[in-house]
């Protein structure tokens, strides 16, 4: 009321708490209260891992609800770990659509190839992307193809080192274990050129980053009323993350 007084209305409101359930009853109140912007966060989450989990359940919770206009993911760590984090929350969410999707498996007995040295290698190496693809890698017949046929890009583990490529859901060509890393990031980056030339011109793949990063023409401060807040593609063309 103060800033109203003095007419001035161009802020958001933070009631982030270190405790995730305090934080979600209170952004759900004051959400309910008021139609100002809300920068969501559990603040002074702790370590990498704690405060990761802490940070996904507490800000999900909120986003899944509608509610939150910004994000700012507090780790005991990197900062930039806490902007990957953030990214993460919302990619898992379906509110940012940037990069590449990884689906894979956690490894067992079936597994053709070491699968969690491979994801782990990809990542790095798929890092560059910003196009919104989704790549499976599985490490057997058992998961692979059910998984492969709903992403861009999949490999399925197969016998004697010979694992099946699939592009677009469909069975392309056996790939050898020590070519897969090569093989997934070529494809990969030939995709994301291909969808890159379906766009306008004008629209680069820096531009392509920045546009998915969600931050649309917003209303005036003040004039988002709460049921615009409901559900969570309300919340998809509002959500940003504070880096």
């Amino acid at each position: 009321k103060i800033l109203e007084d003095q007419n001035f209305f161009n802020f958001k409101v933070s009631v982030k708490s270190s405790d995730v359930f305090l934080s979600i009853a209170a952004y759900r109140q004051l959400s309910k209260a008021m139609n100002y912007p809300l920068h969501l966060g559990i603040t002074e989450a702790g370590g990498f891992v704690p405060g990761s989990i802490k940070s996904a359940i507490g800000l999900g919770s909120l986003l899944l609800d509608g509610i939150g206009d910004t994000i700012r993911v507090s780790l005991s760590d990197d900062p930039v770990k806490e902007v990957k984090i953030g990214n993460e929350i919302l990619k898992s969410l379906g509110l940012r659509n940037r990069g590449v999707k990884i689906i894979s498996c956690p490894s067992c007995a079936r597994q053709a190839f070491q699968v969690i040295d491979t994801v782990k290698i990809l990542e790095q190496k798929l890092s560059h992307i910003k196009t919104p693809l989704t790549l499976s890698i599985i490490g057997c017949v058992v998961n692979g193809p059910g998984e492969a046929a709903f992403t861009d890009i999949g490999i399925t583990g197969g016998g004697k080192g010979n694992n099946m490529l699939y592009l677009s859901g469909i069975q392309s060509k056996k790939v050898l274990t020590s070519e897969i890393v090569d093989k997934v990031v070529s494809e990969v980056e030939k995709k994301a050129a291909q969808f890159i030339s379906t766009l306008p011109k004008a629209m680069s793949q820096q531009n392509l980053g920045k546009k998915n990063q969600c931050n649309s023409t917003r209303p005036p401060s003040g004039s988002i009323s709460p049921a615009s807040r409901t559900g969570p593609k309300a919340a998809a063309i509002r959500i940003r993350v504070e880096e």
